[in-house]
């Protein structure tokens, strides 16, 4: 079996499903569809774009300390 990796922003739906899936209901549309995309604005305050080699989707802040 071949499988193809795909990069690409989900769909509002396509989130959605992937929040079902694991059992953490769903967001409203409108307020996934203004999230998406925010990657950049939160870079310039320190925040780690992921996926990274290390870590999974999402968006991180490391403190120091």
């Amino acid at each position: 079996m071949e499988i193809e990796i795909i990069e690409k922003r989900p769909s509002s739906e396509e989130y959605n499903q992937l929040r079902r899936a694991v059992g953490w209901g769903d967001y409203e549309t409108k307020v996934i569809e203004k999230s998406l995309g925010k990657e950049p604005f939160y870079e310039r305050y320190s925040f780690t774009a992921r996926p990274n080699e290390s870590l999974g989707s999402g968006m991180t802040i490391f403190w120091k300390g």
